[in-house]
């Protein structure tokens, strides 16, 4: 007979249930959009995680309970518990069942932890544990001597890392990202950490305050305009979003028959004035910009004419 085994953690910024497939998608059910920063504070403090449980057993035999438990807990830097979730008793759906935990880490102390989650088979006996590192920020509070953040990048594995490139690449110079591209794991996490040194505007304190301003635009960017296919920060809107900052004004235009939903973004302060409009093409949810009066992004006056019907 197989051992029991409990999947890799996977620590979510929200779990949908899935109306597509997607490469989110898991079991065909659910769409687990991945927090690859896996940072929280007072102002995020829900961490949402996602796990898989092989080899369940689940006989008639009237005896065996087919039953499993499942417990989740949170450790500090030294190992000591910290928080604990109460003690499930699930019955067995079949060999396979999923784990979907929620617990509330914002107010912990600024540093590093483990979050650890136990299985066991109340059949066999049969255990089996899974944990995963993220990190507690909190601007109020002294950070610890040593950076954290940097301690976690070195812990990531190369698609951990990837991911998160893939969120700030439009926030990234064009060196960087040639050196991102060219480097092994270790490069890779390098590129990552100085990333965010050479943006700290003020080193001396123990808070990066661009960090914290990137984080809050890219979980709003997931919230807010996540679809099936793609998340938040990464569609348009996302990375005008993660790019330039929250827009001065924001004016929202629904569908009509004859014209497609678009928005527009002004921001003051860039250039004398700039605008963004994004226009949903395919009226899918999925805004795409078709024009911006912004230097270097896309360009196109009669934007209005091509994605309005008359």
């Amino acid at each position: 007979k197989d051992s029991l085994v409990l999947s890799d953690i996977e620590i979510a910024s929200h779990i949908l249930k899935a109306e597509e497939i997607s490469h989110f998608t898991k079991l065909g059910h659910y769409d687990v959009i991945p927090h690859a920063q896996r940072v929280y504070n007072p102002d995020n403090p829900y961490m949402i995680v996602y796990a898989e449980i092989y080899n369940l057993t689940k006989t008639d035999n009237q005896r065996d309970k087919n039953r499993y438990t499942q417990i989740s807990r949170v450790l500090d830097m030294n190992g000591r518990e910290v928080m604990k979730n109460k003690e499930l008793e699930i019955d067995t759906p079949g060999s396979f069942s999923v784990v979907m935990d929620k617990l509330s880490v914002g107010t912990l102390e600024p540093g590093i932890y483990t979050y650890e989650l136990q299985v066991e088979d109340l059949n066999t006996g049969q255990k089996d544990i899974s944990s995963k590192k993220f990190y507690v920020m909190s601007p109020q509070r002294a950070m610890p001597v040593t950076n954290p953040l940097d301690d976690i990048v070195r812990n990531m594995s190369v698609e951990e890392i990837d991911s998160i490139y893939s969120i700030l690449q439009p926030v990234m110079s064009k060196e960087e990202i040639r050196m991102y591209k060219n480097s092994n794991l270790e490069g890779k996490q390098s590129v990552l950490i100085r990333f965010w040194e050479a943006r700290d505007p003020d080193p001396t304190t123990p808070v990066n305050e661009f960090r914290i301003e990137l984080e809050k635009r890219i979980q709003y960017a997931n919230n807010q305009f996540s679809t099936q296919i793609r998340r938040g920060a990464q569609t348009d809107r996302g990375m005008i979003l993660l790019k330039y900052g929250f827009p001065s004004d924001r004016e929202v235009f629904p569908s009509r028959m004859e014209r497609n939903p678009y928005e527009i973004w002004s921001y003051n302060h860039i250039e004398g004035g700039v605008e963004f409009v994004f226009v949903d093409v395919m009226g899918t949810g999925l805004y795409e910009l078709v024009h911006s009066t912004k230097r270097g992004e896309r360009y196109d006056p009669d934007w209005y004419e091509r994605y309005n019907y008359r």
